[in-house]
């Protein structure tokens, strides 16, 4: 449902595919589509990075891969950037009661490749202590979100 609300918000066309479970049919779905972005976790990742025969570039037409579930290993990040040159990279954090709210920016991954990033736009990011107080930034505590598109209850 995500990925269908943000393509009608964006004027996009979402290409939906069944399964991962043969990621070549979803490579040539994708040239075939001209798909420009492709949101992934980590395990579709590591699929991805289990196959032989990928060439850098194979895929001309994406822009973005997003990853969102559990952060990417390192090494997963440094082959991903060989295999997609050129692609952005977004580290994203979600839950189910809100899918994905905040955001690495690719150009920070290396910096920062524990961080959660920055809220995404319309929501708000902040940590609270055990007493429900905002802490100020580096201090660890419980993340808080808030928007119009996180579930109530």
């Amino acid at each position: 449902l995500y990925q269908l609300l943000m393509a009608v918000r964006l004027g996009a066309t979402l290409v939906l595919e069944k399964s991962f479970a043969f990621p070549q049919a979803v490579f040539e779905r994708i040239r075939e589509e001209g798909v420009t972005g492709l949101p992934l976790v980590p395990t579709m990742a590591a699929m991805v990075l289990q196959m032989r025969d990928l060439t850098p570039g194979f895929l001309p037409s994406l822009r973005y891969i997003s990853n969102t579930a559990a952060a990417l290993p390192q090494a997963h990040i440094e082959r991903l950037r060989f295999l997609f040159p050129g692609v952005r990279l977004y580290s994203m954090y979600g839950l189910t009661e809100c899918k994905r709210c905040t955001y690495l920016p690719p150009e920070e991954l290396d910096r920062r490749p524990g961080s959660v990033g920055i809220a995404i736009p319309n929501t708000e990011a902040f940590v609270v202590d055990d007493h429900g107080q905002r802490v100020p930034p580096g201090v660890a505590g419980e993340l808080v979100i808030r928007g119009p598109h996180v579930m109530q209850g």
